[in-house]
């Protein structure tokens, strides 16, 4: 039997096209019509695969999350550099994909996040002494900020990402103005400065030895 003429559908192959469109076109202009051209079938064989367009979209949600490269195990005086880097990495991988970053919002994809987060709770349980329901304190808090800190930036114009108040006037806003001049750190360095400060909090609050760090370490 002759080989097909191009390589057959599989959701796998439809979901890395339909993340390589929202990345290129935007979210708002993804179509299943638009697949279909870009993949060189007909609409209707994308249904053999997946239900709608929505499922679809859930899919490219759960794949950038998978990206996530997980840390190795820390030493027992690393774990808050441990979640620094997790929080990090996953932050890169919506930041990789700012058209479809906002997918988490629409079709957050529980399974793998509650997985992650499993995994991060063992490494407390292993290399800390705190209650069990200060683990939760943690572990909510940081997938709030972590979110909140992606999501934040891609909702940025293109050309403000990267950039700290794009929209502090000099004249309006001295104070900030000041802040600003004298600021050391990048956008990635703040938050891996505000992920350190949250868990060198938790840790004072809850008398847990606290690690301390370089400010600009990265």
């Amino acid at each position: 039997m002759p080989r097909p003429s191009r390589p057959l559908l599989s959701r796998k192959s439809i979901v890395a096209t339909s993340l390589e469109l929202i990345d290129r076109d935007g979210l708002a202009t993804f179509s299943m019509p638009g697949l279909a051209s870009a993949m060189s079938v007909r609409a209707a064989s994308l249904y053999h695969h997946f239900r709608d367009k929505a499922e679809i979209l859930s899919e490219v949600a759960r794949y950038m999350v998978s990206q996530t490269a997980i840390p190795a195990r820390p030493s027992r005086d690393e774990w808050q550099e441990w979640f620094v880097a997790l929080a990090a990495n996953l932050r890169d991988v919506l930041l990789e994909h700012p058209h479809a970053a906002p997918l988490m919002l629409q079709f957050p994809p529980r399974d793998i996040l509650v997985a992650v987060t499993e995994n991060s709770a063992a490494v407390l349980v292993e290399y800390t002494d705190f209650p069990s329901y200060v683990h939760i304190l943690i572990l909510d808090t940081l997938e709030k900020l972590t979110l909140g800190a992606a999501l934040s930036e891609v909702m940025k114009a293109p050309e403000k990402r990267g950039l700290i108040y794009p929209h502090v006037d000099h004249a309006e806003h001295p104070i900030l103005t000041r802040g600003l001049a004298s600021n050391p750190w990048t956008v990635d360095e703040i938050f891996r400065e505000s992920v350190r400060a949250l868990l060198a909090g938790v840790a004072t609050r809850f008398e847990q030895p606290r690690v301390t760090h370089s400010a600009t370490a990265t």
